[in-house]
């Protein structure tokens, strides 16, 4: 919305230099508090937008209080920062190298201090190591592998983080296994009412809240809900905060934050509070509570196998493809039933229940019909009596269409999210390394995770922390520039002359040379 900003996009550095000698404010925003340089961070032009952006840097008043390049929008971000978010490799390799001081240099290794401010996430409320970790753009996940992020990130969790998230690991171990003990070990009594239906086949009922704990065993039971229930209520403490700042969108679909995990826990949590519920109400069903929470409660421990190197990945294919491909499948699988399961229940309507017991009623008839789309289960026909043909018809269209074609469709939608997920899985993984440093460094006291890095103070570079870097040289990319700098001119002149340069005879002798082993002896000067 200004005419410095739209000069920036266009590259127009004499435009650009006349509108700032002409009183042009560099810090002015527009209506979503981003300036120039931030919207330099947005161009797809990203080589023309690092020159635009060291040029507007240069023609700024050297006794600003405060820098443009320091100045956040109204999303909190600074240009380093929303170069981040969007994913803007180029941009943000370049304003770290302008951040990068060079303490010395012996051939091709050099020894640089890197500023880490609003790079590191101790101490800030939106690091760029938190936002590329939440950004929407899977580009800004390479950011990761750039210097200082990835020094930094090894340091942390080689330091710190591995020993922290195995140590919780064991943890939670612990304390599912607590939770099975205490569902196994529940308070049930002999039951006393009269059988209502010929299937009815219960014999325990649970205790009533008075006689729940009368028994010496029972306190040493209650001592493992206690624990249960003290649990679930950390775990929601943790989450809320996190879904407030994230927001439950990006929280919940964000594969490197943890994604559906959060999802199974926070479910988890809400079960053993409901379990207790029923528990002090002296309702009955809590069985029905207790069996989703153990499923819940030992599928969250794949949350864990991040924290290792061997399992982290294979996790990441195992969440892609549960929680992407299956769930989708899964939907159409019900369509699939539930149309089914509807004709075969109206089928078996007029025929004598006790000869068809699969297709008693409608729930049976669908938990038959699930049996069936898995193959698990032939169709269970009484062939001592007549059976109509429609029935048969209906059974034949069910498996070609169920049974042949949806699990085929399902194995086809694997393995292409394999194929898929294969060649970003590792760096899906170390992203999620770094959320889980992050949530770590966040919950932990600082005595027990203090911040890594060179204070500036020491050094004499102020207030800033900062990160030394060994930073090597490609010696052999460079000559093999330098030999490709050398070859250009000769073929150029030799295109615009229509005949091929000695430098491309040469190549061409080398080609015949290795296809048909010969080729004349000459000899070419370089």
């Amino acid at each position: 919305e200004h005419v410095l900003s739209f000069a920036a996009c266009t590259g127009n550095a004499e435009i650009i230099r006349m509108v700032i000698e002409s009183g042009a404010d560099i810090r002015a925003v527009d209506s979503m508090g981003n300036t120039a340089l931030h919207v330099l961070a947005l161009q797809p032009n990203r080589t023309i937008a690092c020159q635009v952006y060291d040029l507007i840097e240069s023609l700024e008043e050297p006794d600003a209080s405060l820098r443009a390049s320091l100045l956040p929008n109204l999303e909190g971000l600074t240009p380093i920062k929303l170069a981040a978010v969007e994913g803007n490799i180029v941009m943000f390799q370049h304003l770290m190298n302008k951040r990068r001081l060079t303490q010395w240099t012996f051939g091709p290794v050099s020894n640089c201090l890197y500023d880490l401010s609003g790079i590191d996430s101790w101490g800030e409320d939106y690091s760029v190591l938190e936002l590329v970790v939440a950004s929407k753009r899977t580009e800004a996940l390479s950011i990761l592998e750039l210097p200082p992020l990835k020094q930094l990130i090894s340091l942390k969790w080689n330091r710190y983080g591995k020993f922290y998230f195995w140590l919780l690991t064991l943890l939670y171990l612990a304390y599912i296994i607590t939770f099975t003990l205490c569902c196994t070990y529940r308070p049930l009594k002999p039951r006393t009412s009269n059988v209502t239906d010929p299937r009815d086949t219960t014999v325990f009922v649970q205790r009533t809240l008075q006689e729940a704990y009368s028994a010496e065993g029972d306190h040493i039971r209650l001592v493992g809900e206690v624990v249960s229930v003290m649990g679930a209520i950390v775990t929601l403490l943790l989450e809320i905060p996190d879904i407030l700042r994230f927001g439950a969108r990006r929280y919940f679909g964000r594969t490197a934050l943890g994604g559906p995990f959060h999802v199974i826990i926070i479910s988890y949590a809400c079960l053993v509070l409901l379990i207790l519920a029923l528990r002090l109400t002296d309702t009955q069903g809590e069985v029905l509570a207790m069996s989703l929470a153990l499923v819940l409660g030992w599928c969250n421990v794949m949350f864990f196998a991040r924290g290792f190197p061997m399992l982290g990945p294979f996790t990441i294919m195992i969440q892609k493809m549960i929680f992407g491909d299956l769930l989708r499948f899964c939907w159409l699988m019900f369509l699939v039933l539930l149309g089914f399961t509807a004709a075969f229940h109206i089928t078996f309507q007029t025929l004598e229940p006790d000869l068809w017991p699969h297709f008693r009623d409608f729930s049976t008839c669908l938990f038959t019909m699930f049996q069936l789309f898995l193959g698990l289960l032939d169709i269970p026909i009484n062939y001592e009596k007549w059976t109509p043909a429609i029935i048969k018809v209906l059974y034949v269209s069910y498996m070609v269409f169920a049974f042949l074609l949806m699990v085929n469709l399902l194995i086809a939608m694997m393995g292409d999210t394999h194929w898929r997920v294969a060649h970003e899985r590792d760096q899906l993984w170390r992203a999620q390394v770094v959320a889980t440093t992050i949530l770590l460094e966040r919950h932990l006291p600082r005595f027990l995770w203090p911040r890594v890095g060179i204070d500036g103070e020491s050094v004499g570079l102020g207030n800033s922390w900062y990160l030394r870097v060994e930073d090597r040289i490609d010696v052999g990319g460079q000559k093999v520039r330098r030999y490709a700098q050398h070859f250009r001119p000769a073929e150029q002149a030799s295109r615009e002359k229509g005949q091929r340069s000695p430098a491309g005879q040469g190549w061409e002798i080398v080609r015949r040379t290795a296809l048909q082993g010969e080729g004349p002896d000459r000899v070419y000067h370089v």
